[in-house]
């Protein structure tokens, strides 16, 4: 539900042990009955259209939160820590080192974006359906700014699609072979320029 929760009343609760589960910024779910049980709650996964549902109207993302088991006492307050479900990616580029060269960037756009997000859990694109190919990119003011040292920020679901080996050293064994089902799935930011 969006905004706060004042209070919440448990009848004949004492004594007994409950996990509480906070969601946050994705509209009115109290009608959906899926989230009368635990296991559903913490594995469903919220969806949008297409990359600019990530931060909604209102200009908020999509947090959840939830508890360890506490055992319920009459007026007991819970407090329960919210992460957002959206990774803030910023780039910049640092050109401090360049001697007798510039580097002048054209365009900036995150490719393979996901459309889904686990609420609570680790979230990956499983196919392309998963995901729409082209992303959020920078505007010309974005693009001026970043060119002149600034940074530029983006809005992600969260898609991990696994872990680097620690030998993995060689920065051209990163890049997918043509036909790879991950080219299509793992998310990434493609900048152009000279």
């Amino acid at each position: 539900r969006d905004g706060a929760v004042p209070s919440l009343s448990l009848m004949d609760a004492a004594g007994l042990s409950y996990r509480f589960y906070c969601v946050c910024n994705i509209g009115d779910i109290t009608g959906n009955t899926i989230f009368s049980r635990e296991t559903a709650l913490a594995n469903y996964q919220y969806s949008v259209s297409d990359y600019t549902g990530i931060i909604n109207s209102s200009g908020t993302v999509p947090m959840t939160g939830r508890t360890p088991f506490l055992v319920i006492s009459d007026g007991m307050d819970i407090q329960i820590s919210l992460t957002r479900c959206v990774a803030l990616v910023t780039i910049w580029i640092d050109d401090r080192n360049l001697e007798n060269a510039s580097i002048q960037i054209n365009s900036i756009t995150v490719r393979n974006v996901p459309l889904k997000v686990g609420l609570y859990g680790s979230s990956a694109a499983a196919s392309p359906a998963d995901c729409t190919p082209i992303g959020d990119s920078a505007d010309n003011y974005e693009l001026t700014r970043f060119n002149d040292g600034y940074e530029i920020n983006f809005y992600l679901f969260e898609n991990n699609q696994g872990v680097l080996l620690p030998a993995n050293d060689d920065c051209h064994t990163k890049f997918f072979a043509d036909g790879s089902p991950y080219e299509r799935i793992c998310s990434y930011i493609e900048l152009t320029g000279h």
